[in-house]
């Protein structure tokens, strides 16, 4: 019995066709940082401590979906207004004593 190749099987698709494919999603891919990175915003905040810890790219799509779930909470409830966390709202949730057994298990760990 013969191989069966199906339209969809990645193997036989002619490379110039998957060239293509991804050169035409690679503006939408979010090499460009975005411009609330640079805002001190909530945002602006959660795309730079993503940034550190992840990347440039995991980055941009995290704050870009949290960016579509504000727009979508916001256009789904018409009588709800945006009231902006602020860039502090991460620094006031920790904990004081938990920031500093993590900085003296760092400095520890530097020797």
């Amino acid at each position: 019995m013969g191989q069966t190749v199906t339209q969809d099987d990645p193997v036989r698709e002619p490379a110039a066709r998957r060239a293509r494919a991804t050169g035409t999603s690679k503006p939408c891919s979010g090499t460009r940082p975005p411009a609330r990175a640079k805002t001190n915003t909530f945002l602006g905040e959660r795309h730079r401590r993503i940034l550190r810890r992840r990347g440039k790219l995991k980055a941009v799509v995290a704050t870009a979906r949290s960016t579509l779930v504000i727009v979508y909470n916001l256009l789904a409830n018409p009588g709800t207004r945006y009231h902006d966390l602020g860039e502090d709202y991460f620094n006031n949730r920790i904990d004081q004593g938990r920031r500093i057994r993590n900085h003296v298990r760092q400095l520890e760990a530097l020797g």
